[in-house]
């Protein structure tokens, strides 16, 4: 695997730069998927509104590497790669408290996340930017779920499986220490392989990354009781950003943000449609025993308790919950 990357890397060094910018982009999401083709959609756009001037080149499918060695590139001094479509995990790498909003059983709602996002976004984005990057734009990629190859009614259940956890995710790591479950650690990039082996058995995504991945031809339930709703961003370095000339920078930028915010509504619709393609090829979804559903709420209460001062501050958790407030008053919404 590392001499691939670093191969792939090699090889993307000597690609020959024309006149045009060329931005060379990678993400995990598959090539042939709906949501690559919709930021493809996006890319071609800019191209025409820069008069051909600005190219985004797409790595697709985690073929530079997983989300850590991209973001590590992309700080690097000679990096090969200028901009990422990122899951929350690596955005939480750059700005650890974006990763308040993936609290698990925590919000409400996909719209509840969506509002506290957007009340909180010029805080997030100005924090990318002390850090070297441009935000181009957020998504917010769908509710996840627990799939499993043997039905998981109970956190009783859960330890009886092979559950898999996305190494080096802090949140995610909170989460199983506070149900005492032991989970296997695996880059995102492995997980099919985990599976197909069966050293995993247990996953968690949403429904559309599940197909995208090919990860659904290896589970059989789901746990009807969405864990989190995912946030994910486009984020281009400064350095590459300057390398657009200066007439195009604002056309790049409104463009892609007005993009990102469409992408969000297209995933909302492929979510659905994956819910509905998984049901016909006999995804069982199983509902948590009642207790359980009250201890996830209770447990989220208590990860975010935890993580208050380690990825976010307790006046941001404060502001966070007076959203919430906000938001369950104006939709007579119940705690």
């Amino acid at each position: 695997m590392k001499v691939r990357v670093l191969l792939a890397a090699w090889l993307l060094m000597l690609l020959p730069l024309t006149a045009k910018t060329v931005i060379r982009t990678a993400t995990i999401v598959p090539d042939g998927t709906p949501l690559m083709k919709a930021l493809r959609d996006m890319a071609a756009e800019v191209t025409r509104a820069t008069d051909g001037e600005v190219e985004f080149k797409f790595f697709p499918g985690a073929t530079i590497g997983d989300e850590k060695f991209v973001l590590d590139n992309m700080r690097s001094s000679k990096p090969v790669i200028h901009a990422a479509a990122f899951t929350g995990v690596a955005l939480g790498m750059v700005v650890p408290e974006v990763r308040i909003l993936e609290i698990p059983w925590f919000y409400s709602s996909l719209e509840e996340t969506e509002f506290v996002l957007a009340a909180l976004s010029d805080r997030f984005v100005g924090q990318f930017e002390n850090e070297g990057f441009v935000h181009l734009g957020w998504n917010v990629a769908g509710s996840v779920y627990v799939y499993s190859a043997e039905r998981v009614a109970s956190v009783e259940d859960m330890k009886e499986r092979k559950p898999w956890i996305w190494e080096g995710d802090p949140l995610a790591e909170e989460v199983f220490r506070a149900f005492d479950i032991n989970p296997i650690p695996a880059s995102l990039t492995t997980v099919l392989t985990s599976l197909e082996t069966g050293l995993v058995d247990t996953v968690y995504n949403t429904p559309s990354a599940l197909i995208g991945l090919l990860w659904h031809d290896h589970v059989n339930f789901v746990v009807d009781y969405p864990i989190v709703h995912t946030i994910g961003a486009f984020v281009m370095t400064q350095q590459a950003f300057e390398m657009i000339p200066e007439r195009y920078r604002e056309t790049v930028l409104t463009l892609c943000r007005e993009r990102s915010n469409q992408i969000t509504e297209f995933l909302k619709a492929e979510n659905v449609r994956a819910i509905e393609t998984l049901t016909e090829r006999g995804v069982e979804s199983v509902q948590p025993d009642p207790d359980d559903a009250a201890l996830f709420d209770e447990k989220g209460e208590e990860v975010a308790e935890k993580l208050t001062g380690k990825l976010w501050d307790e006046r941001l958790m404060e502001r966070v919950m007076d959203l919430q407030d906000e938001f369950r008053e104006e939709h007579a919404i119940d705690d």
